[in-house]
This record gives structure tokens, sequence and C-alpha cells, in this order.
């Protein structure tokens, strides 16, 4: 008889989705999907999105080409409300797991880090952020930050603004990814909107 909320993160992948369909098995009240997204290794041949999505009685997808489109939520932290003055030309913003970074020499940090504030000073000290991380790279569009990405999943195709695509995440290049400065603010209206259709479904 509950109602369950599933966000964050590229949950539709071969890990989490028999963990999401155990839940819709069990006849919750509702299935809240709020803005979850793809996740697939860019080789992988089979993309489709899992028969269970369409069982959920609200359905919000981070993927820009999805008939539910809805941006990550956290762009509505009140971190993004604050000006953050550019330190350096590029700093690196990079997977604890999943990146092959090694140019220490430069500013950089990596997504083990919890302090949310923290790591958005860091990605708005930054005229160019460089990343292998799918959030690193959100957040920093949402800064107005140029982005260059070493993608490695689908999801890095799946966001709103194409970043730079590089080969390497060491060898950044001279190149500026097109952004709208009006990104964060469609972010969250979005979101907002997504939020008063969830409500009625809550009670």
């Amino acid at each position: 008889g509950n109602t369950f909320i599933i966000g964050g993160g590229g949950l539709i992948h071969h890990q989490f989705s028999p963990l999401i369909e155990k839940i819709i098995h069990g006849n919750p009240k509702h299935v809240i999907l709020w803005g979850i997204g793809t996740n697939y290794y860019l080789k992988r041949k089979d993309k489709t999105y899992p028969d269970w999505i369409d069982k959920c009685s609200l359905i919000g997808l981070r993927d820009k080409d999805s008939d539910h489109y809805l941006p990550c939520v956290s762009c509505m932290h009140s971190a993004f409300d604050k000006t953050y003055k550019i330190k350096h030309n590029i700093v690196f913003y990079t997977h604890r797991a999943k990146s092959n970074f090694y140019r220490t020499e430069m500013p950089n940090m990596n997504n083990a880090e919890r302090n949310f504030n923290k790591v958005i000073e860091f990605l708005g000290s930054g005229k160019t952020v460089v990343t292998d991380s799918y959030h690193g790279a959100y957040w920093a569009m949402l800064l107005g930050r140029n982005v260059q990405v070493k993608a490695w999943s689908t999801k890095f195709l799946t966001l709103k603004h194409t970043p730079i695509m590089l080969e390497d995440i060491n060898s950044p290049v001279n190149e500026i990814c097109s952004l709208d400065s009006n990104y964060l603010t469609e972010c969250r209206d979005l979101n907002n909107q997504f939020y008063q259709k969830a409500l009625p479904l809550l009670n």
C-alpha cells in the first residue's frame, strides 16, 4: 500500500532493474520514477528501455529524447543560487571508479567527495570542467561552464546539451560547449511541475 519514489542516477541498468522490478511486483500503491536514466556501456548493442517503466504511475526520465523528460532533481539545491568566481582555466572532476585520470598537477576532485557545496564550488572555480562523471557534467552545465567529457556510458549522450567529447580525459581541447543560459531555470521549472503531479499520489 506504500508509494515509492525511485530517483537519482543511471538506474536503467542491468544491475538495478531486477531490484526495481521487485518493488513493482510487490504491488505498491504507486511507483514514481524521478529523473532516472539509461546507463549502458557504449559498446552494448541492446540499449532499449525495460518494460517495467510503463508499469509506473508517474514517469520522469533524465534522457533528453524521452517523452517523459525530467532532468535530475539535484538542480534544486541552493548551491546553484550562488555565483562562483572562476579561479582556474581548467579543472578536472573524475569518477572515483571509472576514471583513467592522471593529471594530478592540475586542480582536480573526484566524486568520492560527499560535501555537495564543496563540489559545486570546485566546479564553479573552473572556466572549463573536464569530467568522466555524469553529474560532474550536469552540474557544470547548470553553472554555465564549458564542459568536456570522456564518455564511457550512454548516459553522457542523453544530457540536454551535448558536451565536447574527448578521447582521453587527460587531454582537453580548445573547443566550447554550447549552453543555454536558461538551463538551470528550465531544469528547476520541470522539476517543480513534476512535483505538482507527484503530490496527489502521495496523499
